[in-house]
């Protein structure tokens, strides 16, 4: 999650100890992927939100753990 907070700042603020940490713990082909799916997300939210589109609703409304029940 640091990792993320870090990669989504305005300013983006990774550091080379946090980046270097992620590929030691990780290797470098999940390091990219990490990076590259903050990164769809990072866009997707900011997109909806120049769009004004807002939640669904479904971490509100239990739809999880209903899913959850139901699948096993």
């Amino acid at each position: 999650m640091e990792y993320a907070e870090a990669m989504t700042e305005t300013e983006p603020a990774v550091t080379d100890e946090l980046a270097a940490h992620l590929i030691a713990r990780l290797g470098e082909a999940a390091f990219v992927e990490l990076t590259a799916m903050v990164s769809l997300e990072n866009r997707r939210s900011r997109v909806n939100s120049a769009f004004g589109l807002t939640s669904q609703g479904f971490a509100e409304t239990g739809a999880r753990s209903r899913l959850a029940d139901t699948c096993g």
